[in-house]
């Protein structure tokens, strides 16, 4: 056989074009005696592997898209596959999924590294992976990568969670519906001038705006002390040297100490002269000096808590944290409600998940439990079973969200921690949840 290295390739190869499996194959794509077009094949490029890919079928490695109509006039088209199929893809076989020429990932999640996306980075700028900060790219907030938000860490979203390899109606190759698991959400993806929106299941809506400037670069924020951090999603975190005092508290905490100490060491002075009855009115009444005393020091306490304050006029406080036992505000979530007996997270549950997720992505120091419950109707046993499913199941989509499984933890309570009353549906309703208890690893 004169195309021997074919031949192996075929037989070696993960993945093989499914056209080879077919009697006389090489016939389907090639004239045996001559042809105007390279590779004497019957007929240009891509009108021949639009012949076939020109609708959508299944095959045993899974579903083949109907390539044709995503190219079709109007639509925004990848470059390579305006030009030419082969600029991508094998047309015989290859070791990478879709018999592309170089390695891509095979689901919707990959770790962040260059060398797992190297067709797209065989054109593309890897800084569009691996810069948390650039200009190059139009998804940016200010110059922060929105592609690196996306798709860092080791369980990155893969490039055509979001984007179609081929060609979409949409701009900039922006798909109109997004895989998660089983489903489709659609991406609702909307351009404006400065940059542009999305709101799909993963998240609630969110904009981005190459305009918008950057108070801090990172670098800068964690030299900064005090340092304001801002999370989405009502959750506020400062940390600031020990030195800064939360103003209004400790100064009526130091109000009260002050005056619970000048109290006892007027007790103590005056335990020999003064009985234990009329001791209180005593020195209400009559001990001038003390009361002068405490007035003196509230007054020097006033004074140094207003020295203080100008000392931090300018920094924005909303919580203050001592910087060696820092404290986090947990947001509370909202619970998932499940249909009666059933096990399974509705799809309209997606988004509190989602919003779970990346606060616990944003704050790798905090851990989470799912705590399962149903209503009192049935075994007990059943629904202890039952509690736990769903606790799983939530615990799942916030893997596949991108949470370390190890920080995530699933309980079951059945029936017995009723959050109201079983008396009707809808009060049982409201007892048929998952509860995000969310805390610190360090606890």
């Amino acid at each position: 056989m004169c195309h021997g290295d074919i031949e192996e390739a075929t037989r070696n190869s993960k993945f093989v074009h499914a056209v080879m499996n077919d009697e006389n194959a090489c016939s389907k794509c090639h004239s045996p005696h001559g042809s105007d077009e390279r590779g004497i094949i019957l007929q240009q490029e891509k009108e021949l592997c639009l012949s076939c890919h020109g609708r959508t079928y299944t095959t045993e490695s899974g579903k083949t898209e109907n390539i044709k109509q995503k190219l079709k006039e109007g639509n925004t088209i990848h470059a390579p596959a305006d030009e030419s199929c082969i600029i991508c893809h094998s047309p015989h076989a290859s070791n990478y999924v879709s018999v592309l020429k170089s390695n891509f990932p095979e689901g919707n999640y990959a770790e962040a590294k260059p060398e797992n996306f190297a067709i797209c980075f065989e054109c593309h700028d890897p800084d569009l992976l691996t810069a948390e900060f650039t200009e190059y790219t139009g998804f940016r907030h200010g110059n922060k990568n929105m592609h690196f938000l996306h798709i860092s860490g080791e369980k990155g979203r893969s490039c055509n969670t979001c984007h179609d390899s081929h060609g979409t109606k949409n701009n900039f190759l922006i798909k109109g519906k997004v895989p998660f698991g089983n489903w489709e959400m659609d991406m609702n993806f909307i351009v404006s001038e400065n940059g542009g929106s999305c709101a799909t299941g993963c998240h609630a809506k969110k904009e981005y705006d190459r305009s918008f400037e950057e108070v801090l670069t990172a670098k800068e924020e964690e030299k900064a002390i005090p340092v304001l951090r801002y999370q989405n999603y009502t959750e506020h975190i400062q940390e600031i040297d020990s030195s800064v005092i939360k103003m209004n508290e400790r100064r009526k905490r130091q109000q009260a100490l002050l005056e619970d100490s000048l109290r006892q060491a007027a007790l103590a002075q005056n335990a020999d002269s003064l009985d234990n009855e009329d001791l209180e009115l005593t020195i209400i009444q009559d001990s001038a000096d003390t009361k002068d005393y405490v007035s003196a020091e509230l007054a020097d306490l006033v004074k140094t808590q207003d020295s203080s304050i100008n000392e931090v006029k300018d920094v924005p406080i909303i919580e203050v944290i001592d910087i060696k036992e820092k404290e986090f505000k947990i947001t509370e979530f909202q619970a998932i409600l499940f249909e009666f007996s059933e096990e399974e997270v509705s799809e309209e549950s997606l988004p509190s998940i989602s919003l779970v997720a990346e606060y616990l992505i944003r704050n790798p120091r905090l851990i989470v439990e799912l705590h399962g419950h149903t209503d009192n109707i049935g075994d007990a046993d059943f629904n202890m079973e039952l509690s736990l499913l769903r606790a799983n199941n939530v615990k799942k989509i916030l893997e596949n969200y991108g949470v370390r499984s190890e920080r995530i933890k699933a309980k079951g309570f059945g029936g017995t921690k009723p959050l109201i009353s079983n008396a009707n549906e809808s009060m049982r309703a409201k007892n048929r949840r998952v509860e995000f208890i969310i805390s610190s690893k360090e606890q």
